[in-house]
């Protein structure tokens, strides 16, 4: 995923950040480079002296293509000196010569390519770059040239190896860090990172061109590099209608109807419109009005007092707590009548009423919405308030479908593989070409969220089978049949007969539900994923059938 961060002087000029973290749980992997300590070394042979071969071996086939792109390249020579330096992690930073940046994740989660740059990159690695002299340092934190700084501070940061390089058009540094038992003035080390950078600045114009010529592909790129939108991963049509959309009403102070499909992506467009709005300072507060009962609601949203109700104590509501910010109420089609009314009179007055208090409070909170229904027929149904609907829906932004966003497929799953592998330490791992061409033939009813699922369980299927490499076969799906009160799909008609279509209907719906509550042993948060209906929606229908559990055959 390509982020696009604040420039550090006013010319806009293209730059490449390519950035890999190796965590040092993946040398324990058995699908990683080889030992961590002395006996697995004895034990592996010749592994390390075979790693630091293969290491100079891509040193000297930068450029050549056959092992994919420069950057592709790069990033496959940083994993093998982080792994035989003994290091924990590593990056990549190329940057114009004016430092503006660009920055490419190969296997950090969003988290932690935040924390790179906010507690790294400000800077160690700013040093190196201003100095253009090779920097290294036993404990960062101890050192009297790096430890008055706050980055340094913040990450605790021990031994790091920090070699600069200079081409006429961009620089660099390449960056080693690790904990007490890595040697930064290491001789062999120093000399193979500095042999590293040396190689990297005859490439750096052709970095920065095939950077160019890739943006101009990309839709997105205009909007990545004025905005912050790094949740955000694709380069398709369909998305780029959106960003553009979120990205115009985001410094606008209204409120934002999100609609679309169960796991689309609603929360993280929800998310960037935050960060790129004037509350971005202030805090960000979610309530999925679907996970709560109507009771809690309330509580949950405006807050209690002490005495309000049994067990009752003060607390602060979600309303409160996003004073100034913005507060993100997903599934808004599950609140309770009640629930719609005080929100409606916060829209209209900034004022509500924590519940069981006399006392009025008072907020400033931008607030954004999102649903999966359309809140067009609830209001046609009476069960959502008109008069909220046409507050809440000043601005709507439509998520589509995976289906409509399929040239965004193969670049999510290689993005949902990478992080997967960092969040288990899995090591490195592929995706096969033959699985690739199988996501994009299948249907996503589940969206992004089901390719991130699906993901995951894949990676984890090929490590048990110590596989360096995800296959259709690893894509395990789960049962997904579903009985219906022991009748087969050739028999379901015969259970309805001499009933007419209403009371077939609601039949249908008692015995179906029935049979998904028994398949998940009576998990009702399960069942509700599945089913991609509210918590508080399954309670209801449960009353509404007088549904019990039952002996499971």
């Amino acid at each position: 995923m390509v982020l696009i961060q604040k420039k550090w002087s006013t010319s806009p000029e293209v730059v490449q950040f390519i950035g890999h973290k190796v965590n040092k749980k993946l040398r324990r992997s058995p699908l990683t480079f080889g030992p961590h300590n002395e006996q697995e070394e004895s034990m592996s042979g010749t592994s390390l002296l075979q790693r630091q071969k293969t290491f100079y071996d891509l040193l000297q086939q930068l450029g050549n293509g056959q092992n994919g792109s420069i950057a592709q390249q790069l990033s496959q020579t940083l994993d093998l000196i982080v792994s035989t330096s003994g290091a924990r992690q590593g990056y990549l930073e190329i940057t114009s010569n004016d430092g503006t940046r660009i920055f490419q994740s190969q296997s950090m989660s969003d988290k932690e390519v935040a924390a790179v740059l906010e507690n790294i990159s400000t800077g160690i690695i700013a040093a190196a770059l201003n100095s253009g002299e090779p920097i290294t340092t036993a404990t960062a934190f101890l050192d009297p040239r790096f430890n008055a700084m706050q980055s340094v501070r913040k990450g605790s940061i021990e031994s790091v190896l920090c070699a600069p390089f200079k081409g006429a058009n961009a620089k660099g540094v390449v960056y080693l860090q690790g904990d007490s038992t890595f040697d930064p003035e290491s001789g062999k080390i120093k000399l193979d990172a500095q042999e590293f950078a040396l190689q990297i600045v005859p490439f750096l114009d052709q970095i920065l061109l095939d950077y160019e010529q890739g943006s101009a592909i990309d839709p997105t790129y205009l909007l990545r590099k004025r905005f912050r939108l790094q949740e955000i991963t694709g380069s398709s049509s369909a998305l780029y209608r959106v960003l553009q959309a979120a990205m115009t009403v985001a410094p606008l102070d209204v409120n934002v109807l999100i609609t679309g499909e169960s796991g689309t992506g609603k929360t993280q467009i929800a998310r960037s419109i935050h960060r790129n709005s004037r509350r971005s300072k202030h805090p960000f507060m979610e309530l999925n009005c679907g996970a709560l009962q109507d009771t809690l609601i309330e509580s949950e949203l405006f807050g209690t007092v002490r005495g309000a109700f049994n067990d009752a104590r003060d607390k602060l509501g979600k309303v409160l707590a996003a004073d100034n910010g913005t507060l993100f109420l997903d599934e808004v089609s599950e609140l309770s009548p009640s629930a719609q009314t005080k929100l409606l009179q916060l829209l209209q007055s900034g004022e509500f009423y924590p519940v069981g208090s006399e006392t009025k409070k008072q907020a400033n909170v931008r607030v954004l919405y999102a649903t999966n229904r359309s809140l067009e027929a609830l209001v046609q149904t009476g069960e959502f308030r008109q008069d909220l609907f046409f507050r809440i829906n000043t601005f709507q932004i439509h998520m589509p479908s995976l289906f409509d966003r399929a040239d965004d497929i193969l670049r999510l799953a290689e993005h949902f593989c990478q992080l997967k592998c960092t969040k288990h330490g899995f090591g490195n791992l592929n995706l096969s070409s033959e699985f690739l061409s199988h996501l994009c033939a299948r249907e996503w009813p589940g969206n992004i969220r089901e390719l991130d699922n699906l993901i995951e369980s894949a990676c984890i299927h090929a490590v048990m089978e110590k596989s360096s490499t995800v296959e259709i076969s690893h894509a395990k799906a789960p049962d997904t049949k579903l009985p219906l009160a022991d009748a087969n799909l050739m028999g379901i008609a015969s259970l309805f007969h001499g009933q007419g279509y209403q009371d077939a209907t609601k039949s249908f719906q008692k015995a179906f539900l029935q049979a998904r509550l028994q398949y998940h042993s009576w998990n009702l948060q399960q069942a509700a994923i599945e089913l991609e209906i509210s918590k508080s929606h399954m309670y209801n229908l449960i009353n509404e059938f007088k549904l019990e559990p039952t002996e499971k055959q």
